[in-house]
């Protein structure tokens, strides 16, 4: 319709209609771009604020598990330090029967630091981690990323340095009524006589050369708990920012964004 109109006004020589139709011609070109952009933009930014709140559900997962992990490396450390005291003097503390027994049954044991990675593994498969705007909580997650991924492949280094000095104690002391105690792992009773372990000077270096090593790892699990709180806070101030929201837990990335 329209070409048909400007051949008419072409041949009628009314140039000033002519013009007006190619304005027309472009300012509708122009507005349909722009519609077209402004939709893409959107579903983009519906994209991101889903992203978004997976990310921090992720991160509330991470953290619980870290601190889990955390408590059962602080109760090693602990009881490491009552079986080398009870090693030094000889005799078993009162009331410490049970924290001794959960000691040497976990000795040496550490478990590689857990990521809830979901929504972090599909941003980077399918290119789309620059679909978050937030430069901060990019840096963030991927420095996570990056110590999570360090602390992993040290978990193999840890096991070789304190499996000779795990067995340097197990092969004198007796296991029975193993039992699981959460997802992590299992415990055991243990049979032992604390005046025969303490004449193997063999077995105090033994817990001792572990125990360095749970302390180290207690402290590098630490701060890598450390790095996983400083995201939720960022992505809950980016979503109140952006969207007006308050993040909460039961969100799901399929909701519906206000613009």
């Amino acid at each position: 319709m329209i070409l048909r109109r400007v051949i008419d006004h072409v041949k009628a020589q009314n140039w000033t209609a002519v013009a007006l139709d190619f304005v027309i011609v472009v300012l509708g070109v122009f507005i349909g771009i722009q519609v077209s952009n402004w939709n893409a933009a959107r579903g983009e930014r519906a994209k991101e604020y889903g992203y978004l709140v997976r990310l921090h559900e992720d991160m509330q997962r991470s953290i619980a598990t870290i601190d889990r992990t955390i408590g059962m490396l602080e109760r090693q450390s602990a009881g490491q330090t009552i079986l080398l005291d009870a090693l030094a003097e000889c005799a078993v503390p009162p009331g410490a029967g049970d924290k001794l027994e959960y000691a040497i049954s976990t000795l040496g044991y550490i478990n590689a630091p857990i990521f809830s990675s979901r929504t972090y593994d599909e941003l980077t498969s399918s290119g789309s981690f620059d679909i978050i705007e937030n430069e901060q909580i990019k840096t963030r997650l991927s420095d996570v990323v990056r110590r999570v991924t360090h602390l992993s492949q040290s978990v193999e280094n840890v096991y070789r340095i304190t499996e000779h000095h795990r067995f340097t104690v197990e092969e004198n002391v007796l296991f029975s009524e193993i039992t699981p105690y959460d997802e992590f792992g299992s415990t055991a009773s243990v049979d032992y006589d604390i005046s025969e372990l303490c004449e193997n000077k063999k077995i105090a270096s033994a817990v001792s050369a572990i125990r360095l090593q749970t302390f180290d790892r207690l402290q590098a699990y630490q701060a890598l708990a450390a790095l996983y709180r400083k995201l939720p806070p960022l992505i809950e101030k980016e979503i109140e920012a952006r969207w007006g929201r308050a993040i909460d837990a039961s969100s799901a990335a399929g909701l519906e964004i206000a613009e």
